[in-house]
Parts: C-alpha cells; structure tokens; sequence
C-alpha cells in the first residue's frame, strides 16, 4: 500500500511541474538519473532529460540523453566529466524565420571539478566549475565554449529531507553564432528540495529563476524564464557498501 501511494504521488508531481510550467515565460523540467557505484570512489551516470517551453513564439522542446563520470579525489574534491547529447525540437509559430525554427542537435563533451570549501553542521558549501565544448548541428555545425561556475549550498534537514539552493553564471567563448569572444549570457539561480523514499530513490522538487544578458554589458541581465524541476534518482552500487558521497548535478 504504501509503495502505491509513493508511485501516485510521483506521477502527481510529474503532471504538476508541465502544469506549473505552461505559461508565456515559463519551462519545466523533468529529470530521470541512474547513477551506478562502480567502485568506493567511482560513479558512472546515465541520464534522461526533458525540458519543455511555454512561448508563442519560441515553442521548444528539448530532449537530453547523457552519460557522465564522477570521481571522488577527496571527501570535498571530486572531478567530473561526460558527454551531453540534446535534442532541440522547435515547434515555432508561423512568423518565426525558417532559420529560428529548424530543429538541432546538440553534443557537449565537458569536464569539471567541484570542491566543497565550507561546512556548518549540515550545512555544505561549495563550487562547482565545468568547461563545455558544444558543436550544434542544424544545416550548418556551430562550435563554442562554454564556461560555467556555480556556488551551491546543500543541507539535510531530517534522515528523508534534504535542501539545496544554487547560483550560477555562464560564459560563452568563441560563439559562432553570434562571432562574439568572451560574454556572460545566463545567470541561473535555483532552490529545491529532495526526499529519499527508498533506499536507492530519490525525489527532487524545485524552481528556477533564469536570466539572460539584455545588452553587449557583460554583468548586465534581465529575467527570461521561470523553471520548475522534478528530478528521480535511482542509485546502484555494484557491492553493499555506504555512500560517502553527494549527487553532484551539472544541468
């Protein structure tokens, strides 16, 4: 009975983030990982991702199948990387230029490293930074660097009850598309909480305040979108053994 009540309250969370998201300047995010403990100090991740636009003029959907590898150097270092491929499905309205609604495909190898420098009881804070290299393919291939580093902030609050708040600023370098250097085009901050409801089941609920550069100003943004995200992670270790380590997230 009470694993029933666990699978409906999941599939209810699910149709409420795509309800919540289903404004002019809203998205929402679902996000199923698997990640497997190969050993005490290595995890290997799989991951689906959708994320879904609600815009007159820029009605997006977005599809992610990832894979990523996170080693633990130490209990506050960990090194990161993997290989992103997304899906860019672009329904636009009719006054859209051909160019704006043509569907593309994206892969992004990337690599980071996250470190947590402070800690406060139960509560962590750290960093994480991750270097992107993005070619899209959509008639013709665009390639650019992506730069990306986030503070973040993670705590238990009960033995089930888990919070994490995180900002983050991205840089792009060498945009083809736009033939710019060196410019910081997004500034994301996001809170969520997460409850274990098993031992390897993990549910994330949370929200995102996204915002986009309104001019060449390199720090000046203006807000493009709220998100709201439902994450599952299901944990597999290849021997019983205790996890020593947090779910470092990268999206």
């Amino acid at each position: 009975m009470k694993l029933k009540v666990q699978i409906i309250l999941l599939i209810l969370s699910a149709k409420t983030i795509g309800v919540l998201g289903q404004n002019s300047d809203n998205q929402s995010w679902l996000f199923l990982n698997f990640d497997y403990k190969v050993s005490e100090n290595n995890i290997v991740a799989f991951q689906l991702w959708d994320r879904n636009y609600y815009n007159e003029s820029n009605n997006r959907h977005l599809y992610f199948v990832n894979i990523a590898h996170n080693y633990m150097y130490s209990e506050k270092t960990h090194y990161l990387f993997g290989i992103i491929n997304q899906f860019d499905i672009r329904n636009n309205s009719f006054d859209t230029s051909k160019d704006e609604s043509r569907d593309r495909y994206t892969i992004s190898p990337w690599q980071g490293i996250s470190y947590d420098f402070l800690r406060f009881g139960k509560i962590k804070l750290g960093t994480l930074s991750r270097i992107e290299e993005r070619f899209t393919i959509s008639g013709s291939t665009d390639f650019d660097l992506r730069l990306r580093e986030r503070l973040q902030v993670r705590s238990s609050i009960t033995k089930h009850i888990g919070f994490r708040a995180t900002s983050e600023i991205i840089f792009n370098i060498n945009d083809d598309s736009t033939k710019q250097g060196i410019y910081a085009d997004q500034l994301r901050t996001t809170f969520s909480l997460n409850y274990k409801f098993f031992d390897k089941v993990k549910l994330e609920l949370g929200y995102g305040l996204f915002c986009r550069r309104a001019s060449k100003s390199n720090l000046n943004f203006r807000f493009s979108t709220n998100i709201f995200m439902l994450s599952m992670d299901y944990t597999l270790t290849s021997k019983e053994r205790n996890h020593k380590y947090h779910n470092k997230r990268h999206y």
